[in-house]
């Protein structure tokens, strides 16, 4: 190889049309995976087959805000032409919201009296590293409209049941992440445990966060995970499905309502530490959440948009049929 051509030859010497077809090459990439169609789920080969598809995601990915962050002509170009024209058209789906060192601890550390969580895969670990990611990541943040995700029951340090140390509180990073989604449309819950209770499903503070999702979501749903049920399984499926996605809209404005109140006393000096959130006296909240409704505040709800989905980030070794082609 000649020695002109040994060394890294700088991005922003490239005329601007070559930049722009290594950009769009790119998120092709995204689209194809290796060795196929990464959209195709579970069924579509091999676990080592899945691992490949989803290093290869995450690569991209990483690749992509790696430039972000080379200059602003090359920021700028990526914004015009991948963030503002394809994550329109891309969902990206979360199979783990909990951090990976804590699922371990609690696995090493559980109580016999509590579920134990599932051991986590070589996929999860490489969906929570594209995670991290995107969440390092104010231009992902930023324009990020699709999100589906994955949940079995709640592992928070709800009445100390999962409690790894005492200063070590669990929390589902990926569901609070959710909040600083500043364009999210829509957003579905893939339950993948269909015998987890109601009242174990979700803790207070997880109940706040989903409802708490930004303000932009028009498009909610829920969805059941049943590798190998029964008609009466499908339709018990359902009937939750359906009333979780009625509390979903009918408390929203209620929550929004709730923080409102509980960000104005603290900026009053009503608050303090130690204080329990549920303090906030109910006439304030009930005040909010009705100027919310009345202003229309919050999005409204719709039951599709009618998005065409072209590809789908994470979420490799899930069901193929959790994967929409539109929302």
């Amino acid at each position: 190889m000649p020695a002109s051509m040994s060394k890294p030859y700088s991005l922003q010497k490239l005329p601007t049309e070559i930049r722009l077809m290594i950009y769009r090459e790119l998120w092709t990439q995204l689209d194809s995976g290796i060795g196929g169609n990464p959209n195709t789920g579970s069924g579509s080969g091999s676990q080592d087959v899945l691992i490949d598809r989803a290093n290869h995601q995450l690569s991209i990915i990483t690749a992509i805000q790696n430039l972000t962050l080379s200059c602003r002509a090359i920021r700028s170009e990526l914004v015009e032409t991948f963030f503002t024209k394809v994550l329109p058209s891309t969902q990206f789906h979360l199979p783990n919201t909990y951090a990976p060192d804590h699922i371990r601890s609690l696995r090493q550390h559980h109580r016999p009296q509590v579920p134990r969580p599932p051991e986590l895969s070589p996929i999860n670990l490489i969906n929570f590293k594209i995670f991290q990611v995107l969440r390092s990541s104010s231009l992902f943040t930023q324009h990020i409209q699709h999100i589906c995700i994955y949940w079995d029951r709640c592992y928070c340090s709800q009445d100390r049941q999962y409690q790894i140390r005492p200063t070590w509180d669990v929390e589902p990073d990926g569901l609070l992440w959710l909040a600083n989604l500043e364009q999210l449309k829509t957003f579905r819950v893939v339950f993948t445990d269909m015998n987890v209770s109601r009242n174990l499903r979700f803790c207070y503070a997880c109940r706040m966060a989903l409802l708490l999702v930004p303000r932009t979501v028009e498009v909610a749903s829920c969805w059941t995970n049943i590798p190998d049920g029964t008609a009466e399984d499908f339709a018990l499926a359902e009937d939750r499905e359906t009333s979780w996605v009625h509390w979903f809209w009918s408390k929203r404005a209620l929550a929004w309502g709730h923080q409102r109140a509980l960000e104005e006393m603290w900026e009053n000096g009503e608050m303090k530490y130690g204080v329990e959130e549920d303090e906030v006296p109910p006439k304030r909240v009930s005040e909010h959440q009705k100027a919310i409704e009345e202003n229309g505040v919050l999005a409204k709800r719709k039951d599709r948009l009618g998005q065409k989905i072209d590809r789908h980030i994470g979420g490799m070794g899930v069901p193929r049929r959790m994967f929409l082609k539109s929302v």
